[in-house]
């Protein structure tokens, strides 16, 4: 009995080819590359989200001890320039207390403003308005 070897179209193929396995190296390269650019834009992003978070949690934290001092007259001892915020790293904290003077005596009226600078990011400003009562 003889054996014969079939024709090469006849041949099962086994495994994949040099250039196909090159195709795919590239094609998982590329990937790996947009993983790993998409996972240091979002850290950035993440960072940027936290210190913004904190920035308005320092700012309504001072505008709400504002609300509550009383009386109504010590508002304008909160005006402050430029200080760093205790217990943060980088967070500088700038209080504007201004009283509108075009108002009648019955009704005054006192604007604060707080900005808190963070370390990366834009300044976030939070403000509030004060009547006497």
């Amino acid at each position: 009995m003889r054996t014969t070897t079939p024709p090469l179209a006849r041949r099962t193929r086994r495994g994949m080819t040099l250039v196909e396995v090159m195709i795919a190296l590239v094609i998982m390269a590329g990937a790996l590359l947009a993983l790993g650019r998409f996972t240091a834009d979002f850290a950035k992003v993440s960072s940027l989200a936290r210190n913004k978070t904190q920035a308005l949690e320092i700012a309504m934290a001072r505008l709400d001890s504002a609300r509550s001092t009383t009386p109504y007259t010590a508002l304008s001892g909160l005006a402050e320039t430029k200080v760093a915020v205790p217990g943060t790293t980088g967070f500088s904290r700038t209080t504007i207390v201004k009283q509108d003077g075009s108002v009648t005596s019955d009704h005054d009226i006192t604007t604060i403003t707080v900005e808190v600078t963070p370390p990366t990011g834009a300044v976030v400003r939070k403000t509030t308005v004060i009547g006497a009562f």
